[in-house]
Parts: structure tokens; C-alpha cells; sequence
């Protein structure tokens, strides 16, 4: 239970920070008719250190202790991925994560990913499945409101 409702507030940060990274890329957007190409360009003062992912298609990273968040472009997305230890650099890789869908996901026709939509997604099969399932319904998330795309089920959870 304790570790429970620790998760849960981390996620809820977790939700907080995204929606900032999100909104400040939407308006990056309005401006430049791009989204931002580095994490210079919001603007936004940054909770936590950026950091050069070496092994990730994404360039730039913030590193927090529990989520690594960053804006990807190829799939239209803020995310926030839950890091499995302070020192993980495995940015492509979680058991869960948080995102924001800037526009609808090519990849399906889900409501659940549509654009504009914040989701909770979770690894399909992994070994904290129901744990992180739980987390993610406590922020909103719906069985009747998922789509399982490359592996994770994604929530909707606004």
C-alpha cells in the first residue's frame, strides 16, 4: 500500500510536468509552426538537468529521478518515461509511462490517442503490470478508453 501510494504521487508530478512540457512545445508550435527541435527553444524553466541521450532518437533529455521527460517528434508526444533507478540512461525502455498526444497516433484509431489526450501507458506482460495498471487508473485511466499499441496498453486519462 505504501509503495502504492508513492507511485501515485510520483505519477501525478509526473502528469504536472508533462502538461508543462506540452503546453510550452504547443506554443513553440504557434510561433515557429514546428514543434520545438531541442528542449532551448521552450519557454519554460527546466525542473531538472538535461542530459544527451546517446542511445535514443530523442537528442535531449531531462533526467528527474523518477521519469525521464522528454518531447518526441517522430511520434508527436511529451513523454515522461519511469525510470528504473536514479542512474538508468535506458530512455527507450520503462515498465510504464506518461504522455501527452499532440495530435492523433498514425499507429491507430483509438480514442484513446487521439490528439490532444493525456495517457498512461503500461507494459504489456511486464513484471509490475497490475502494480502500474492500478497507478494509472488512479490518475483516470478507463479499461473501456485503451488501445494496446507496440507492446503497451495506453490510457486515456483525460
Amino acid at each position: 500500500m505504501y509503495q502504492k501510494s508513492i507511485e501515485k504521487s510520483r505519477a501525478a508530478e509526473a502528469v504536472i510536468n508533462v502538461r508543462a512540457l506540452a503546453e510550452s512545445a504547443k506554443r513553440v508550435k504557434l510561433a515557429t509552426g514546428s514543434l520545438p527541435a531541442t528542449l532551448a527553444e521552450l519557454d519554460i524553466s527546466l525542473p531538472f538537468p538535461v542530459m544527451v541521450a546517446a542511445n535514443s532518437s530523442d537528442s535531449e533529455i531531462l533526467a528527474g529521478n523518477y521519469f525521464a521527460y522528454y518531447v518526441d517528434l517522430k511520434n508527436n508526444t511529451a513523454v515522461a518515461r519511469r525510470r528504473k533507478s536514479s542512474t538508468d540512461t535506458d530512455w527507450g525502455h520503462s515498465d510504464y509511462s506518461i504522455g501527452y498526444w499532440f495530435q492523433q497516433d498514425p499507429r491507430t484509431t483509438s480514442t484513446a490517442m487521439s490528439a490532444d489526450s493525456m495517457i498512461c501507458a503500461v507494459l504489456v506482460g511486464g513484471s509490475k503490470e497490475a502494480f502500474y495498471k492500478s497507478v494509472c487508473k488512479s490518475l483516470g485511466a478507463k479499461d473501456s478508453n485503451s488501445a494496446v499499441v507496440d507492446g503497451y496498453t495506453h490510457y486515456k486519462i483525460n
